[in-house]
């Protein structure tokens, strides 16, 4: 964390947190008595975590006892939200504590699973979606052929990559072969994380994405092909002895509850 720090009349300094998170400023001079101000302002926060508007103001009265001069008090003049102060009197220690809060997030994830034909809502279709670098998950479409992955958390701006797999395709019908590659990219806008952009990088036939930015949801649309629901018959008359083939053989052919064909060889 980056701060610029002025004490006094003294020039500002611009200090930055060490790996304790400590900021520390030894053997201020005090050459009189009466007030002075410091002012502490951040001006850049860790990466991931939010900024403090404003400067912390601090008046302080500096005494003179016996040989010494020491600071006797220290009042806010202009406080800021997660900025604390107190003043260690014995070891003239003035303790700032600024507490920063995490930027955070999420996003959603939507899956519809549908008829290419007719539109029917289609249940049971199973996925693996992966979700950057976390587990895959394995999920089944409800009763009204969706998927809902909700409150998907960012944690930090970049991109990372989506994953939808179907694994096993409603009864009756076609798997779709291959997965769908999404790439999101992740920005912060107003100390918030969001979703700001989708990428189809890896297309496949029957699947369709969109994006409602306003809603931080992403819709993965997908459209399946009912199996054949046919077969065919075919009947060879040949001569027994030497299987010279014979047309004008006729036969009565019933399928099923079908009614029976009259049917004759070519």
């Amino acid at each position: 964390a980056k701060f610029s720090v002025k004490i006094g009349d003294n020039e500002a300094q611009e200090l930055t947190t060490n790996a304790q998170g400590l900021i520390s400023i030894d053997n201020i001079e005090i050459t009189e008595e009466g007030t002075e101000v410091i002012t502490i302002t951040e001006t850049e926060s860790p990466k991931g975590y939010k900024t403090i508007n404003g400067t912390l103001e601090l008046e302080i009265t500096k005494t003179l006892e016996g040989n010494k001069y020491k600071i006797t008090e220290i009042s806010p003049k202009t406080s800021q939200a997660n900025m604390t102060s107190n003043l260690d009197k014995t070891n003239q220690l003035i303790t700032v504590d600024v507490e920063n809060e995490k930027i955070t997030g999420n996003y959603n994830l939507k899956i519809n699973k549908t008829d290419s034909k007719d539109g029917t809502v289609l249940s049971g279709a199973k996925f693996s979606v992966k979700v950057g670098d976390n587990k895959a998950q394995e999920l089944t479409t409800d009763d009204q052929g969706i998927i809902n992955i909700d409150d998907i958390d960012i944690t930090e701006d970049g991109t990372e990559i989506i994953t939808i797999t179907e694994t096993e395709a409603p009864n009756g019908y076609k798997t779709i072969n291959g997965t769908l590659e999404l790439e999101a990219t992740k920005i912060i806008e107003n100390d918030e994380y969001k979703v700001s952009e989708i990428k189809t990088k890896t297309a496949q036939a029957n699947m369709s994405v969109n994006f409602d930015e306003t809603n931080q949801l992403i819709i993965v649309d997908i459209e399946n092909e009912k199996m054949p629901r046919c077969y065919n018959l075919k009947i060879n008359k040949t001569d027994i002895e030497d299987g010279t083939v014979l047309s004008g053989a006729k036969f009565s052919v019933k399928i099923g509850d079908n009614e029976a064909q009259e049917l004759t060889t070519n």
